[in-house]
């Protein structure tokens, strides 16, 4: 066999495996996913240090270090073996782990002392590899470099909280002359279509672009533990994201369809109180529980009053009465789950629905805007019932 490699679990490697476990499971089953490993040798001239090199086909990188990090041996072939076997042995291991190439029956030996005081308690596994290349060529998949640019944590809090509503698909972060912005598409709501702007990075200084982003892979990022931020990358055919403990990168042919909608072509309708707001979507939705159809509708009584309204045919009608300020007597028709759902994770006390008016002048408003601003982020949603109603 070849000489030893030992890793310390104070680097953290057993998080770091764990980590990349459950990068895998929450994209499906893990049981027999693969881990790829590459060492590579220190340069001490240039202070670099021994690096072992984790990679899983999300496109998520991990690395950690020798416990002799300029002198010690490293593994000499780039190998694969299976995650959840590496890690479930590692993490039951004692402080210094060492792994071996048993080339001549293709295993990885790993070992490690539970009480140094004897000689028999030195646990030894042994598990199969796979003589591979490490997949680091995919990078160069990704192009030329546009832009790089930094996300806070608190940023990237924000991109979660605002754009999780349903099943989100993803979201393109777009620069449009030198605009920021971050726009959602939701499979489950494609009738809804979201555009988010960042306070602390309302310009980039780029030439314009739009590159996909994954919402399970921004989740998985946001929640790697890297409490400083996101370096990212946005290349001609993905991204690539940096922190301190991992690197992530996602390969994309193209992105979602860009948000066309002109908020100009909406008519003020309303203002109103949100919890109100909140607080009588939720009794109407609940009522209307049995039915399948959750459309609200909306109507003036007076300047300072209108009805939520709901129906199930043959079965029962409702309403309620709610204090807001009405400037249009148009109809207005929403879901009422979706609208809920909106509300309930606004940190702001009123908001503005505005309408795209209708052909008839009397008729009903099924295209809905509004526009809601806190002192992190401004936000717009343009909503569309008929294509709601049409799913």
């Amino acid at each position: 066999m070849n000489k030893s490699m030992y890793v310390s679990k104070i680097n953290l490697i057993a998080d770091r495996l764990n980590f990349l476990g459950q990068s895998i499971a929450s994209e499906g089953d893990a049981d027999g996913a693969l881990i790829y490993i590459k060492c590579e040798k220190a340069n001490k001239k240039l202070e670099v240090p021994n690096k072992i090199k984790f990679y899983i086909d999300l496109g998520i990188y991990a690395e950690v270090t020798t416990v002799d990090k300029y002198n010690g041996e490293v593994l000499d072939k780039e190998i694969a073996v299976n995650l959840y076997d590496l890690y479930n042995i590692v993490n039951n291991c004692d402080d210094v782990v060492s792994f071996e190439l048993d080339t001549k029956n293709s295993k990885l030996v790993i070992s490690s002392y539970y009480n140094e005081t004897t000689d028999y308690d030195e646990l030894e596994m042994q598990i199969p590899y796979t003589e591979v290349n490490f997949p680091s060529s995919n990078v160069s998949k990704l192009g030329n470099k546009i832009v790089e640019f930094e996300l806070d944590a608190k940023s990237c809090y924000s991109i979660i909280k605002e754009l999780s509503i349903g099943n989100n698909q993803g979201f393109n972060f777009i620069v449009k002359d030198n605009k920021f912005s971050i726009e959602s598409y939701n499979k489950n709501y494609p009738y809804l279509k979201t555009r988010l702007f960042l306070k602390d990075m309302l310009e980039v200084k780029s030439p314009d672009f739009a590159s996909f982003v994954p919402f399970s892979l921004f989740k998985l990022i946001s929640g790697s533990g890297e409490l400083g931020g996101l370096d990212i990358e946005v290349h001609e055919n993905g991204i690539k994201v940096n922190t301190d403990n991992y690197k992530f990168f996602h390969i994309t042919t193209g992105h979602l369809p860009i948000i066309k909608e002109d908020s100009s072509n909406y008519i003020q309708s309303l203002i109103v109180d949100i919890e109100a707001f909140y607080h009588n979507l939720r009794i109407l939705n609940a009522i209307n529980l049995p039915n399948k159809n959750d459309t609200i509708s909306l109507e003036k009584v007076d300047d300072t009053t209108a009805d939520l309204m709901i129906e199930n045919q043959n079965r029962y009608t409702g309403s309620t009465r709610i204090k807001m300020a009405m400037f249009s007597d148009t109809k207005l028709i929403f879901s009422g789950k979706l609208f809920y759902e909106i509300f309930e994770r606004l940190g702001i006390d009123a908001i503005a629905l505005k309408f795209q008016k209708p052909e008839n002048e009397q008729g009903t408003a099924y295209k809905l805007y509004s526009k809601i601003e806190n002192f992190m982020i401004i936000k717009e949603f343009f909503y569309d019932h008929m294509e709601y109603l049409n799913k």
